[in-house]
C-alpha cells in the first residue's frame, strides 16, 4: 500500500505502524548550522542534507521523501525498486529534536531544536523584516521595528506644525524658523509657500543669539542630526553657518567616527562567524590552501615562511589543534619539499584533559583526481616531547614531517595534488582510545 504522503507513486512505499505524526517541521534545502556535528545517519543518501520526512528502504538506506520521488526520474539504487520503503517516524522525531544555531548567530545566540526553527524565526529579534508602512521597502531587524516606525521611516505619518494635519513624512519640508530662537518646523507642500512668505527673519545680536541657542539646545541638536533638509530659509541658514561652522564640523566628525567603529565591529563579527562556521569537533581537519603559487613565492622570498590552518578540536570540550605548513620547506626539506606539522594549541578545557597528548596523528595530501592516491604520513605523539605537553603559551612547538612531499611531486603537470592553484591537506586524530568529557 502506498504511503499517504506520497499519493500517486504506488508500488514502492509500504505503511509502517508508528506513533501519531509529529507536529514539528522545518524547511528543507536550507543550510542549517547544527550545534553538534550532523551524524551520517541523519543525512539523506541522495542529497546528503539533513533528512526531511525520512523514509527507509529494507536494506537500511534513508532518503528524504522528495528525493525518493526524484530518484524515480533518474537512475536510482536498485533497493528503491526491489525492497519496500517505510516512513521512518522514529528517525524523523530524532531529526526534529536536533539542536541548531539561529541563522542570525552570533547576534542571536539561541539554540533551537530543528522542528521549532521556523517558529523561532517568527520571533527572533535579529531577523530581518520589511517595514509595514505602505510604500516603504526598508528591511530592518525585528528589534528595531518600533523605532523605525516612529522615527526613521520616510512613509510614517507626521503632523504638519503649520496646519496641524497628518501627512507622510516624505512629503514634509523642514524650515528653520530664525526669529527669537532655533526651531525645526515640518510643513507639507500645501503649506510651504504660505509658510515661507510668512517668515519674518530679524537680525539678532550675538548675545541674544547665544541665549536663544541655550534656550533651544535640544532643538538645535536635532537640527544638526537631520540627514536631509529641504526649502530652508536661505537667510537663516546663512546666518547659522556663519556663527556655527565648528559645531557642524564637530557633529560630522563624530558621525564619521561612529560609522568607522560600526564598520570595524561588523568586520570583527564576520571574521568570528567564518571561524565558527569552519571549526570541526571530530578530530578531523580539511585544510584548503588557495593561491598556492603566490604563497609559495612569499615563502621563497622569506616574507611569509609558514601558514597556519584554522583550529579544530577532538570534541566539543577536547584538545584544540591546528596544522602548520612551510610551502618552501623547513629544516631538511627547505627549498625542495613542503613541510607539514601538527600543533597542539592552548584550549578552554585543558585543565580537564589528560596530558601529555598521546594520540596517533595522520597527515595527508589529498589527490584531486578521484583516484585516492593520497600522500600519507602517520606518527604517534611522543609523550616525552615538549610538543605534546599542556601548552604554557598560545601553542606548543610544531611536530611533524619536514620532508612531507617534494615540490616535484606536488607540482606535476597531471594536476593530481594542485588544481586551480589550490591544494587540500587533511589531518586526522585517532580518537579510538580517547575518553570524551
Amino acid at each position: 500500500m502506498a504511503c499517504d504522503e506520497l499519493t500517486g507513486v504506488s508500488g514502492i512505499f509500504t505503511r509502517q505502524n508508528s506513533a501519531s505524526a509529529v507536529s514539528l517541521d522545518f524547511e528543507p534545502d536550507t543550510d542549517y548550522k547544527f550545534v553538534e556535528t550532523l551524524e551520517d545517519r541523519y543525512k539523506c543518501a541522495y542529497c546528503h542534507l539533513v533528512l526531511h520526512n525520512p523514509h527507509q528502504t529494507g536494506c537500511g538506506h534513508r532518503f528524504c521523501q522528495q528525493c525518493i520521488l526524484a530518484l524515480r526520474l533518474v537512475q536510482t539504487p536498485s533497493c528503491i525498486y526491489r525492497l519496500p520503503v517505510f516512513k521512518d517516524n522514529c528517525c524523523k522525531r530524532e531529526v526534529l529534536n536536533l539542536y541548531v544555531f539561529c541563522k542570525n548567530f552570533p547576534d542571536c545566540n539561541s539554540k533551537i531544536i530543528l522542528g521549532r526553527y521556523q517558529e523561532h524565526l517568527q520571533q527572533c529579534l535579529f531577523e530581518s523584516v520589511q517595514c509595514t508602512n505602505d510604500g516603504c521597502c526598508d528591511q530592518i531587524l525585528r528589534k528595531d521595528v518600533k523605532d523605525h516606525l516612529s522615527r526613521h521611516c520616510r512613509f510614517r505619518e507626521q503632523m504638519c506644525q503649520y496646519c496641524n494635519k497628518y501627512v507622510l513624512h516624505c512629503k514634509l519640508f523642514y524650515f528653520l524658523l530664525y526669529i527669537t530662537c532655533f526651531n525645526i518646523i515640518p510643513v507639507h507642500f500645501g503649506c510651504a509657500w504660505s509658510f515661507y512668505s510668512s517668515l519674518e527673519c530679524k537680525e539678532i545680536k550675538i548675545q541674544q543669539l547665544a541665549e536663544a541657542i541655550k534656550k533651544c539646545e535640544k532643538e538645535f541638536r536635532q537640527f544638526t542630526q537631520l540627514s536631509s533638509l529641504a526649502a530652508l530659509c536661505i537667510r537663516c541658514l546663512t546666518v547659522l553657518s556663519s556663527f556655527f561652522p565648528a559645531v557642524l564640523e564637530s557633529q560630522s566628525s563624530k558621525h564619521d567616527l561612529q560609522i568607522n567603529i560600526h564598520k570595524a565591529q561588523l568586520n570583527k563579527n564576520e571574521e568570528r562567524f567564518k571561524l565558527l562556521e569552519g571549526t570541526c569537533y571530530n578530530g578531523k581537519l580539511i585544510w584548503k590552501i588557495t593561491d598556492y603559487k603566490m604563497k609559495k613565492k612569499e615563502a621563497v622570498e622569506g616574507r611569509v615562511l609558514s601558514i597556519f590552518s584554522q583550529p579544530f578540536y577532538t570534541s566539543r570540550c577536547g584538545y584544540r589543534l591546528c596544522a602548520r605548513a612551510y610551502l618552501n620547506g623547513d629544516g631538511s626539506g627547505k627549498g625542495t619539499h613542503v613541510s607539514l606539522y601538527f600543533v597542539v594549541m592552548r584550549g578552554e578545557f585543558d585543565s580537564l584533559l589528560p596530558w601529555p597528548f598521546k594520540q596517533k596523528v595522520t597527515l595527508m595530501l589529498l589527490d584531486q583526481t578521484g583516484k585516492k592516491n593520497h600522500i600519507v604520513e602517520v606518527f604517534r605523539a611522543d609523550p616525552n616531547s615538549s610538543s605534546f605537553k599542556r601548552p604554557d603559551g598560545e601553542m606548543n612547538i610544531a611536530s611533524g614531517c619536514p620532508r612531507f612531499v617534494p615540490h616535484t611531486v606536488l607540482e606535476n603537470t597531471k594536476n593530481t595534488y594542485v588544481r586551480d592553484d589550490t591544494l587540500f591537506l587533511k589531518v586526522v586524530v585517532d580518537l579510538s582510545d580517547l575518553e570524551e568529557l
